[in-house]
């Protein structure tokens, strides 16, 4: 077993104790504030959760959009600072993959044609971004407005193959 801190072991168990209302403290809380406060200030805590139990139990997964990243950093841009936008879509290139093939190892029931339509909207939403890096300033409008159709395209496809029913 390792060797874990007096003072993360009292947290955890502090916090998994239930509160009773009652006035005494906890046995367990005999660690001084003095030890427990600088652990405790190491740690970034919300208002709703322990610093201890959130570094234990993380929260539930779910699928994320992978375009949103993406879509936040499109609205953004502009003809002057647009750096970084390919870095962004490799990522979310990254996202929609392991997300589909998680999808598809469940059982899911992808079709072909669905499948086809994700490759395609990815595909031209990449020709799309790279003709927006190498935009005029007098195209730049029109460029990052087709690129932000190309995106919607990406999304409404990656929801149509997460949206597939499981084998029958």
């Amino acid at each position: 077993m390792k060797n874990h801190s007096p003072i993360l072991l009292a947290l955890l168990l502090a916090a998994s104790l239930p509160v009773t209302g009652c006035s005494k403290e906890p046995a367990v809380a005999s660690v001084s504030t003095a030890q427990a406060e600088p652990a405790a200030s190491t740690m970034p805590t919300t208002p709703t959760t322990p610093p201890a139990a959130r570094d234990i139990v993380p929260p539930p997964a779910s699928p994320s959009d992978p375009c949103t990243e993406m879509k936040l950093a499109l609205e953004k841009a502009t003809f002057d600072q647009h750096a970084g936008l390919a870095d962004i879509q490799q990522r979310m290139d990254r996202d929609i993959d392991a997300q589909v093939s998680a999808k598809k190892s469940a059982g899911a029931d992808v079709s072909l044609a669905v499948d086809k339509k994700l490759d395609t909207a990815t595909g031209d939403f990449a020709e799309k971004l790279r003709m927006l890096t190498v935009a005029t300033q007098e195209t730049w409008d029109s460029a990052k407005h087709d690129t932000g159709l190309a995106l919607q395209n990406v999304s409404d496809a990656f929801i149509e193959v997460m949206s597939s029913p499981p084998r029958k």
